[in-house]
């Protein structure tokens, strides 16, 4: 099922924007991906010092703000002009300035216990822990195209993309994974399984009307270890759950071809999922005595990114090709 033309006004990557995909497998391209956080980026900076304060105080983002330039442009002007200083970002100087997912064009496929993965990317992800007890080969070839700044820091960047192919390469080849996990594993699994790069695990299932083709429910299972609030941490997990739906179905940013520079500018152009249109989301929490793991959103993030892909390849009848899938009847109910 391949993105609509508007969709894609610049191929990801310069081979092409959709690889094709190996016998008995899948292939997989994304867009840039905008973080969208609420709160600019901003920094304060006194004489004499040549670094602003950090922007991590004024609100999240979604790791979006650990390489902000903010503090160094403080305490350049600070030493310059011999005064305090405070640099707050546009909402246009965070579209155009801010990093983004880093796209991807790969294939994966499932060979006698083993998943392997072959992809190009701007910035190739960490090396991938899977939770199942199966080897996963991923390949990744770093390659150059024009386009805003990229980085792996952001919420399950480089995580969701490979757990994405790895549990669409099992879904292709109708692996029980019931047969792959470990008791731990086996208390989270739903139809998906992920693990975040501390250790937490969370599954997923999303649920789809066969007659509208709209999402109508999503279970996410997580083990966050002995977590601190339940109330915070089932408030992060569905926070993931909104982003990593949006990831799939609804969000992209258009990118001229030639210079790279961002043409969606706005919070309203990035095709966030409103409010009205969220399915309901239920978090269910396994208790655990185990040390707290800090990135369980991560592990919900991408545990529901891939259960969403397989269950509107169920519902449409063909696997779309390219996030985000906006040509499926459950991107389209999302957008309403």
């Amino acid at each position: 099922m391949p993105p609509p033309a508007s969709m894609f006004p610049l191929p990801p990557l310069p081979e092409g924007p959709v690889p094709d995909p190996p016998e008995g497998g899948v292939a997989l391209a994304t867009n840039w991906v905008e973080p969208a956080y609420l709160e600019p980026d901003a920094s304060v900076a006194l004489q004499g010092r040549n670094h602003g304060t950090s922007p991590l105080a004024n609100g999240g983002a979604f790791g979006g703000k650990l390489e902000s330039r903010a503090p160094s442009a403080a305490g350049e002007l600070a030493q310059v002009l011999d005064r305090p200083v405070r640099v707050v970002y546009a909402r246009e100087d965070v579209v155009r300035l801010g990093p983004k997912r880093p796209p991807i064009a790969a294939t994966a496929v499932y060979r006698d216990g083993r998943v392997e993965i072959r992809g190009r990317t701007l910035l190739a992800p960490a090396p991938f822990e899977s939770p199942y007890a199966l080897e996963v080969d991923a390949r990744w070839e770093e390659v150059t195209a024009p386009g805003p700044p990229v980085s792996n820091r952001l919420r399950a960047a480089g995580l969701a993309e490979q757990t994405v192919l790895v549990e669409g390469a099992l879904d292709t080849a109708g692996v029980d994974r019931a047969t792959l996990v470990d008791a731990r594993g086996a208390a989270v699994l739903l139809d998906t399984l992920a693990r975040s790069a501390d250790g937490a695990l969370a599954g997923a299932r999303v649920e789809i009307d066969d007659a509208t083709g709209a999402i109508t429910h999503v279970t996410v299972r997580v083990d966050a270890g002995a977590a601190l609030d339940d109330v915070v941490l089932r408030s992060f997990v569905i926070g993931a759950t909104h982003m990593a739906l949006g990831w799939v179905l609804t969000e992209g940013l258009a990118v001229d071809p030639d210079t790279g520079e961002v043409l969606d500018l706005t919070i309203r152009s990035f095709g966030i999922i409103p409010a009205r249109s969220m399915p309901a989301v239920a978090v269910e929490i396994v208790k655990s005595d185990d040390a707290p793991r800090a990135f369980a959103s991560d592990a919900a993030f991408a545990s529901v990114a891939a259960a969403a892909w397989n269950a509107v390849a169920r519902a449409e009848g063909a696997r779309p090709v390219a996030f985000p899938a906006v040509g499926t009847r459950a991107a389209r109910m999302l957008r309403r």
